[in-house]
């Protein structure tokens, strides 16, 4: 099955936007804006993320490494620690300007699903979202 009649039967993905830079989220959101006709949801720290994880329950996760008061990693190994697998198992693709080995390697060793560097290129986010959906269909 190829990925667009995949995507034509599966319903709109919900796609949980973290990070504090408001420029960030505004270029992802547009570059998503038909992305399978997403609902695009956004948080500006952690925190703020955590609430709407619960009430949003989003198939894929984009999350910044730095922000306060609730960092990137902290936020992901938060959710990797839910008893929910509903949660537990949501792909979170981190999204970073800081690419030192050591940030990867946090976001690897925290359960990253995939890793991006800002930057960030709307066509390479799809392809990742895309790769993200197919092993954790909504």
């Amino acid at each position: 099955m190829s990925p667009e009649s995949e995507a034509a039967e599966s319903p709109p993905p919900t796609i949980l936007v973290v990070d504090d830079q408001a420029s960030t989220r505004h270029l992802i959101i547009a570059g998503l804006a038909s992305y399978r006709g997403a609902k695009i949801v956004e948080a500006t720290n952690g925190d703020e993320a955590l609430r709407l994880v619960d009430e949003q329950r989003p198939d894929v996760i984009l999350c910044d490494i730095q922000m306060q008061p609730v960092d990137g990693i902290t936020f992901l190994k938060i959710i990797r620690g839910y008893k929910d697998e509903r949660v537990s198992r949501i792909p979170v693709i981190v999204i970073t300007g800081v690419a030192t080995r050591e940030a990867v390697g946090a976001a690897r060793l925290a359960g990253a699903s995939g890793i991006l560097v800002k930057p960030i290129s709307i066509p390479v986010l799809i392809a990742r979202l895309d790769t993200a959906l197919r092993k954790n269909p909504a």
